[in-house]
């Protein structure tokens, strides 16, 4: 864990008023162009020619390759575990800018949990508005995950950009549905997101080379590329701690990159060998369908219940 004394250190060019836009609307967007990644010594161009060379990726992430139900969407080309692939998307991770924003929604606590790559096709890419996360149960909850888009050519309604619905990390909080599958919302929450996509969702534009930053307890969701122009966007996820890694960085980067990292960098990747108790909470997730997994889950809810009751007597 980073302590706040380094995030009050970092030599970031975030300003307060920035902040307090990601902390009203739920995300902000981060004008940056070619010449500040220069400076930071990462040539976007670069990037986007790497990502050109190598094959889709048929599944959504490694750690996922067992489960049938994590396979891409047919209409946008994805790229996972970047980091894994080459060693300069590491130094997007610790980039000052999103650490000191994300220090602001998560805390200090937090790890990397995924750094992907996604593109829509020409006539694909619409995504109904969704949170990347679980509904918060109360508004005072603390939020949990924190998304960094970096966007690899200019983006806007023509070309599938993101729609964002503002405030709305704070004052949905009553909508327990975050799915952008509609079957797979209640009927009154459904209801209320189709008409916050209506009337409220914000669809972003801007330049190559800024940066999204966003809550993702707020409603959003990609557009249509109508134009078949190319709209590449990194995503890096940032998680608090206690969460699972999406993708478990320490087993899917070489150990010869892990040795060649920074402190910073392997704090924030956690790259460190797994715990017994991390390995099996991995394990019961990728095969939770599976019926004994599924019978063991439901005895430990159970116990759990129970013990308040059994030591309140």
């Amino acid at each position: 864990m980073l302590s706040e004394g380094f995030f009050q250190q970092l030599n970031h060019t975030v300003t307060d008023d920035e902040l307090r836009f990601l902390d009203e609307n739920g995300y902000v967007l981060l004008r940056r162009n070619s010449k500040y990644w220069n400076d930071a010594g990462l040539d976007l161009n670069s990037v986007a020619e790497f990502l050109d060379e190598i094959p889709n990726t048929e599944r959504i992430t490694p750690d996922d390759q067992n489960d049938d139900r994590k396979k891409v969407e047919a209409g946008a080309v994805r790229h996972t575990n970047l980091v894994g692939q080459n060693t300069m998307f590491a130094e997007f991770v610790v980039n000052p800018d999103i650490l000191k924003c994300v220090n602001s929604v998560i805390g200090n606590d937090f790890v990397l949990s995924s750094m992907d790559m996604r593109e829509p096709k020409k006539g694909s890419g619409w995504q109904g508005l969704h949170q990347d996360i679980p509904q918060r149960k109360t508004s005072g909850d603390q939020f949990m995950q924190c998304t960094a888009f970096i966007f690899l050519d200019d983006y806007s309604e023509i070309n599938g950009a993101i729609r964002v619905v503002p405030k709305s990390h704070k004052e949905f909080v009553h909508i327990k549905s975050f799915s952008h599958i509609r079957s797979k919302r209640t009927r009154s929450d459904d209801e209320v997101i189709e008409k916050l996509d209506a009337e409220s969702s914000l669809t972003l534009s801007g330049a190559k080379g800024d940066i999204l930053i966003l809550n993702v307890n707020t409603f959003h969701g990609g557009s249509t590329n109508h134009s078949g122009e190319r709209r590449r966007v990194l995503f890096l996820n940032y998680r608090n701690r206690a969460l699972r890694q999406q993708l478990c960085q320490f087993d899917h980067i070489p150990r010869e990159v892990q040795s060649k990292m920074g402190e910073v960098q392997k704090a924030i990747l956690h790259l460190y060998p797994p715990t017994a108790i991390e390995r099996l909470k991995r394990f019961a997730y990728h095969n939770r369908h599976k019926p004994i997994v599924v019978c063991m889950m439901s005895v430990k809810k159970f116990v759990f219940r129970l013990l308040p009751k059994m030591f309140a007597r």
